[in-house]
């Protein structure tokens, strides 16, 4: 098979559309059938099925090898839209921290296509495609009332460093947005924000499944209500869950500070770190609680500035209180940036008194 058929074989298959799995039946029908037009003198050299084997490895290795030429393609459409359709050299600066896993897995008719990680120190996001059974169609708002009442969704991450036993990340908050729903498809990007640092020895887990209840039986004892949740919650229709390494480098920037934070006149706190990426900043202070007050301003050299609070719809807080009870512990507070930044266009991040110098 000469390279002129090979690649109109490709456009038949149609593997350029990074959005959809490879199969290798189809990809095996369709090579066979392509071989049998080939003139004996193209097959004289190689047997049928060691040409066969040959053409389909290549154009599986085109798709599936996703992972090594991300770097240029890898990109969903979808994800493209969700970070605001960035450039080639935006896309660059997040290289190291993305990846096209092209993961797939069945259950009782449903599929789950996972296509697209990001991530920095502090959260990732995941991009999948839940395909339901033949015959299922959704529209948009039955799409959103299915995942907000009747699915258990989620990503997860865990320490997957060699010798060390796996052990879940510490607190997080999680979300979702729906992206696209056509009939019997709906593109989902998952994401998941957490006060430990994120690094390759992290394992990401996406579980995607329905929830069904039974007996739910209101029962009062004395005033208390109570529901009978014995044996209550019973297999769902399906539950696909699927774990892997994924690719990550840190291409952010990450500056202790430990200085005295002085809040709305009180200065009982310490801004112990601030990490900015292309895609977030965070701030990790000690003290009491304060992702309320913390109020950023991110200042570029060019003059402008963006300033988050709590209640901003990108802000992610967290707090985690020591063991002691005293009240205080470490806030994080993270915001999102709308677009993919440039850090070298960054110039300082001001928190409360103190301004922490960027480039």
């Amino acid at each position: 098979m000469n390279n002129k058929n090979l690649k109109k074989l490709n456009q038949e298959l149609a593997l350029n559309d990074y959005s959809q799995l490879p199969c290798p039946e189809r990809i095996m029908r369709k090579v066979d059938e392509k071989i049998a037009h080939d003139s004996p003198e193209r097959r004289f050299f190689m047997k049928r099925s060691a040409v066969r084997t040959l053409v389909a490895t290549i154009l599986i290795l085109s798709v599936t090898g996703l992972g090594v030429l991300a770097a240029t393609f890898g990109w969903h459409t979808k994800f493209m839209e969700y970070f605001g359709n960035p450039s080639d050299e935006q896309r660059e600066l997040v290289n190291g921290s993305f990846d096209a896993p092209m993961l797939s897995k069945s259950d009782n008719g449903y599929t789950v296509n996972v296509l697209n990680t990001l991530a920095d120190k502090h959260m990732i996001y995941v991009l999948y495609e839940l395909i339901l059974p033949e015959k299922t169609e959704f529209s948009t708002e039955e799409a959103d009332w299915y995942f907000r009442h009747e699915l258990i969704h989620g990503v997860y991450l865990e320490h997957d460093k060699k010798g060390v036993e796996k052990s879940a990340m510490t607190a997080g908050i999680g979300g979702y947005d729906i992206l696209a729903v056509d009939k019997s498809k709906i593109t989902v990007c998952e994401y998941m924000s957490i006060n430990a640092e994120i690094s390759d020895e992290c394992l990401v887990t996406l579980s995607v499944g329905n929830k069904k209840y039974v007996d739910e039986t209101e029962i009062f004892v004395g005033d208390t209500q109570i529901f009978n949740r014995e044996n209550a919650q019973i297999v769902g229709d399906f539950n696909v869950t699927q774990s892997w390494n994924f690719k990550y480098e840190d291409t952010g920037k990450s500056i202790d500070v430990n200085k005295t934070l002085d809040l709305n006149g009180y200065n009982t706190n310490t801004l112990s770190k601030v990490d900015i990426s292309p895609i977030s900043v965070w701030i990790i202070a000690e003290g009491d609680q304060v992702p309320t007050a913390l109020n950023p301003i991110i200042r570029f050299k060019n003059g402008s500035e963006i300033t988050y609070n709590s209640k901003d719809k990108n802000a992610h807080a967290m707090f985690t209180s020591y063991a002691d009870g005293s009240g205080k512990g470490y806030s994080t507070l993270g915001y999102v940036f709308e677009k993919i930044v440039d850090l070298s266009t960054v110039d300082c991040i001001i928190v409360g008194d103190q301004t922490v110098v960027i480039n």
